[in-house]
């Protein structure tokens, strides 16, 4: 959570509006509509600022800043890769079949020989 949280549009507009002195500042009154974009513009800062902030460290940067800081550090992060397994089947099957188990997918690659309680492929 940042620091800035609490610097809101509501907050930002009341503060000013209370340093208004022998004028109205209710909504709708001319210093009110007068201050309202500047203290959206603000807002609108701070949220940056925090954003900013959280993004300077790494346990809080979103990823694209963490490659940048992890950048300035010499590393770079891995490529994705395929990630392999064993399948042990009832029966042997062609090598290049696909499977599907809710969102994964799997294609059966080289056989693997040796082994007595089922067929086992990579």
């Amino acid at each position: 959570m940042s620091k800035y949280s609490d610097k809101t549009l509501e907050k930002i507009l009341d503060d000013m509006c209370r340093r208004v002195k022998e004028c109205s500042t209710m909504k709708g009154s001319f210093i009110y509509t007068a201050l309202a974009p500047f203290a959206m513009e603000l807002a609108l800062l701070y949220m940056r600022l925090g954003r900013d902030e959280d993004n300077g460290y790494a346990d809080t940067a979103d990823y694209e800043h963490l490659i940048k800081l992890a950048r300035d550090r010499g590393i770079s992060p891995n490529i994705a890769t395929k990630a392999l397994g064993i399948g042990k089947f009832d029966v042997e099957i062609p090598v290049g079949s696909r499977f599907s188990i809710n969102t994964y997918s799997f294609v059966s690659g080289k056989a693997i020989t040796g082994r007595q309680d089922g067929y086992f492929y990579y």
